[in-house]
């Protein structure tokens, strides 16, 4: 298994290259001078390096560093960003900028949507269950068709039908 370390840094190293912002550090035997694990490393990103211009860039990784070092000062998602991944994080942004009462707002709409979705979920799925019951219904006392012949029929499991059989013992 590869194990990475990815450390995006606030400052610059004093002692690195000024031009670069993006190291890749593997562990060393201090004896041997040897990678102690090839699949364990570190990764250091110097963001106050990163200083490409929109032009340039030209990596997924260069718009992820460019978004790391401009997210606070960009006020909606640049037009070469609008995938759904950067949509995601320019909502995950706005969310962690909202004040409380504004977050306790968002929560609240948010339960009220899962609500609502739950509620005609539960719906749908009773009147498919209703609807299936009554053809079931139909194909074994019309047709007179066994357990196995009306589940065939009706698309539904045979435990559905025994049930609805049991139910019209009743």
């Amino acid at each position: 298994m590869e194990v990475y370390l990815v450390a995006i840094m606030e400052f610059s190293f004093t002692d690195s290259e000024p031009e670069v912002y993006l190291h890749r550090i593997h562990l060393a035997d201090e004896a041997t001078g040897k990678v102690f694990y090839e699949k364990l490393g570190y990764i250091f990103i110097e963001i106050p390096k990163f200083d490409k211009a929109i032009k340039d860039l030209k990596t997924n990784l260069d718009r992820w560093l460019y978004v790391m070092k401009n997210l606070s000062i960009l006020m909606k998602i640049p037009v070469f960003l609008n995938t759904r991944i950067f949509q995601k994080l320019f909502n995950i942004a706005e969310i962690s900028n909202l004040t409380k009462e504004e977050y306790m707002k968002y929560e609240k709409s948010l339960m009220a949507k899962w609500d609502e979705y739950a509620v005609l979920k539960t719906a749908r799925e009773e009147g498919e269950e209703k609807k299936g019951s009554t053809v079931v219904k139909n194909l074994i006392t019309k047709l007179g068709l066994s357990d196995a012949q009306a589940a065939d029929i009706a698309e539904v499991p045979v435990t559905f039908v025994k049930k609805v059989r049991r139910e019209l013992k009743k």
